[in-house]
């Protein structure tokens, strides 16, 4: 159920339940529907209204004090659905090595081992809408191409799949508008956590009408985003009370992937290119195909996760299906009447997308629009430093301080570039599809690369979990240090981050979080 936050300024008691989430993002709604489900009474409060506006990014108030980092500003939205407005729906779980800690020099250690984690993926899945036929990646390539997985020696195609409705506003539709489900609350910010005890007794919140009123919580979750649910701790580090006084830790490790253009592909066989490297297309869904290294080829090396894309003009056929499904996002045609209120949103939504479509596009050098030719892409997980990290705008008062994010790299991420670069050209000129002209900046593993690419909006860290306060902002529980109900659920928890989109593994620790909380 929908309730506007202009009406907290009446009676903002009756919004008390077993469980407040702040943030009606990816993260917040799954949890939300999931602890429902359990039989919870639950609260979700939205920044942002039903509808986004065509200018979300004047509400990500942020300073950029490192290495540029465009999704800062570009990358999330406050509205109902949150960044899912925006995303293109990629679904990839975290794997068996990115929860190792000695998986390569400099890697955080998770708290959570994979086999802990993995039942939660196939619930994720579940809560999406994703067959089970669906979510084996291997399966489906094999099924298609009627080819086995492996790439040569060190690399197999691994395939990553894409949601056909990534807009969780109408993905969750039923869920949204049941009377019996959770209540969203739009409108309404919370500006600050009020602590009594260890406990968070109460949030202030600022409502639509500009008042602020104050909400007594239970068992609190933030799931408003890495940069959102960083500042209200860092706020909360200040307040009177604070058990988060002393944890040094908030705002730290900040990472997100990069992506960059490695060097561009003398094609020899364009027709076999073609069929290892277009989108795969199978039972309205699609999937992307991406060359990884295998675990004893990263093992071997050591190496952080590095992975290629082969960016080559795209089919019509290809072009027509991902045009069809932008096409969907921005007009629900389940949903569709014939009145002003409809036309208004899908004008939005078009003004929103396409820039974000056509600017993806070219990056990635994917559409016969721009040039014919091939490019080799790397998807690169940066390694955690401490160089790297949130605050709060020292210019401000904390209250009102926006988030200061001063991105920075390891380095260290050259080297899983280099060797990844060499052994798909290797590959490329065994197997005679072609040759690549690799970056020589990467072969000298010369850092200034990694300043010639751009962030995922793939915000991670800065809530890192672990087994103390002396190393991490929350536990293998996602419960802050030092609190009894304060906890943070979302890809600020991860102390590392993969190659792959973080929202599926994201969502698996949420459902997980629901389990306990579901237990209270």
């Amino acid at each position: 159920m929908i309730v506007d936050g202009s009406q907290l300024l009446g009676n903002a008691d009756q919004f008390e339940s077993d469980v407040t989430i702040v943030g009606a993002g990816a993260i917040g709604l799954t949890l939300a529907i999931r602890l429902a489900q359990l039989g919870k009474s639950v609260v979700v409060l939205e920044a942002g209204d039903t509808s986004p506006r065509v200018d979300y990014v004047q509400l990500n108030e942020g300073i950029n004090q490192g290495f540029q980092h465009r999704g800062l500003l570009q990358g999330r939205m406050k509205a109902l659905g949150g960044t899912t407005r925006l995303w293109g729906g990629q679904l990839v779980p975290f794997e068996a090595r990115d929860f190792e800690s000695r998986a390569y020099e400099g890697k955080k250690r998770w708290p959570v081992s994979y086999t802990e984690i993995q039942p939660f993926f196939s619930e994720a899945f579940k809560i999406l809408g994703v067959g089970e036929g669906l979510q084996d990646t291997e399966r489906v390539w094999r099924l298609v191409t009627k080819r086995p997985s492996e790439f040569g020696k060190d690399l197999t195609l691994g395939m990553n799949l894409w949601l056909p409705q990534p807009d969780f506003s109408q993905l969750f539709r039923r869920w949204l508008h049941d009377p019996n489900g959770p209540r969203i609350v739009t409108k309404s910010e919370v500006r600050r956590l009020l602590f009594e005890k260890g406990r968070v007794h109460a949030l202030e919140i600022a409502t639509a009408g500009g008042e602020t009123r104050r909400l007594t919580c239970r068992q609190l979750v933030l799931a408003n985003g890495t940069f959102e649910a960083v500042r209200l701790l860092l706020r909360a580090v200040e307040a009177p009370g604070s058990p988060l006084q002393n944890n040094r830790n908030i705002g730290k490790f900040f990472i997100d992937h990069l992506h960059g253009i490695a060097g561009a592909i003398t094609v020899q066989n364009q027709t076999r290119l073609r069929d290892l490297f277009d989108h795969v297309f199978y039972n309205r869904h699609k999937y992307s195909v991406k060359i990884r290294t295998t675990n004893e080829f990263s093992e071997r090396l050591m190496i952080a996760n590095c992975v290629g894309t082969i960016n080559t003009p795209n089919s019509a056929g290809s072009m027509l299906r991902d045009g069809l499904m932008l096409a969907r996002r921005i007009v629900d045609l389940s949903q569709w009447r014939q009145s002003m209120a409809a036309a208004n949103d899908a004008s939005k939504m078009a003004r929103i997308l396409l820039p974000l479509a056509w600017r993806y596009l070219i990056e990635r050098r994917s559409t016969s629009l721009l040039d014919k030719g091939a490019f080799l892409g790397l998807e690169i997980e940066q390694i955690p430093t401490s160089a790297s990290y949130m605050r709060l705008d020292a210019s401000q008062h904390p209250d009102d301080a926006p988030i200061a994010l001063h991105w920075a790299f390891d380095g260290r991420e050259m080297r899983a570039a280099n060797e990844v670069c060499k052994a798909i050209d290797a590959e490329f000129r065994a197997s005679g599809l072609g040759e690549i002209h690799i970056d020589p900046r990467i072969l000298d593993e010369d850092q200034s690369f990694l300043t010639s690419c751009h962030d995922s909006y793939h915000h991670m860290g800065g809530a890192c979990m672990g087994e103390n306060a002396e190393e991490a902002v929350v536990d293998r529980n996602l419960k802050v240090f030092g609190t009894d109900n304060l906890y943070v659920s979302g890809a600020a928890t991860f102390p590392s981050g993969s190659f792959a989109n973080p929202t599926l593994t994201a969502i698996a620790f949420g459902l997980r979080l629901a389990k306990s909380l579901g237990q209270l």
